[in-house]
């Protein structure tokens, strides 16, 4: 019976990495919380069957079922298409907002996708609105006020992103997409330059900053 526990525990926990990988990738607000549903199950299946144990613990064959069964369910729970429809239903048991955003997204990246930028820009818009720390909606609004040729506004938009507490890789991609449009889009190389500059004072023993750096010489041997 213990071996048993320790089984499910242990599969229970490579379950829930891949539970809260398909909850971060299918909804857009905090990855931690694809780990409920793995609290949830790691409690309900085993109660579920520890109950069928104890009640039929006196045959053996019994513990090898619910074993058995025990690996089947959580083997079912974790495949791709049910831990997307598990994630779905606690985004909206937990967050009843979060369904009205996704659909907000998928709204503005269809308009995109049809050349419909100002009605796309107004639902990012929308977006950031409900969520100011929404870096993503933040990104992908710079992205179309790029191809309506406002690098101005972009640059503003990608420098509102800064701000936010990101982990340095995307702080430095925001930083080098800020670059580019500065040095590319706006005729500001010095600005670009001094852009760069921040990720080799941030981060001087990375590998972004040596990208940086290299970037720098190359703006300036233009």
């Amino acid at each position: 019976m213990i071996l048993f526990g320790i089984i499910l525990v242990a599969v229970l926990i490579v379950g829930a990495f891949s539970f809260k990988a398909e909850m971060s990738d299918s909804t857009n607000i905090q990855p931690s919380m694809g780990c409920v549903g793995v609290i949830v199950l790691a409690a309900v299946i085993p109660a579920m069957f520890s109950l069928l144990v104890g009640a039929l613990r006196s045959d053996p064959f019994v513990l090898l079922a619910a074993v058995v069964l025990t690996g089947l369910a959580v083997a079912v729970l974790y495949t791709p298409f049910i831990a997307g429809v598990c994630s779905s239903f606690f985004e909206r048991l937990l967050f009843p907002s979060a369904g009205e955003v996704r659909k907000t997204y998928d709204i503005a990246e269809k308009l995109t996708s049809e050349g419909r930028y100002t009605e796309a820009v107004a639902e990012y818009e929308k977006v950031i609105e409900e969520d100011p720390e929404d870096v993503d909606a933040r990104l992908l609004l710079g992205d179309v006020q790029c191809k309506m040729d406002q690098y101005e506004l972009a640059a503003r938009t990608f420098a509102d992103a800064l701000e936010l507490d990101l982990p340095p890789e995307q702080w430095c991609h925001i930083t080098n997409r800020l670059a580019d449009i500065l040095a590319l889009k706006m005729g500001e190389p010095h600005e670009a330059v001094r852009m760069l500059n921040r990720i080799a004072k941030k981060y001087p023993k990375t590998k972004f900053a040596r990208y940086a750096r290299e970037r720098i010489e190359r703006i300036e041997g233009s």
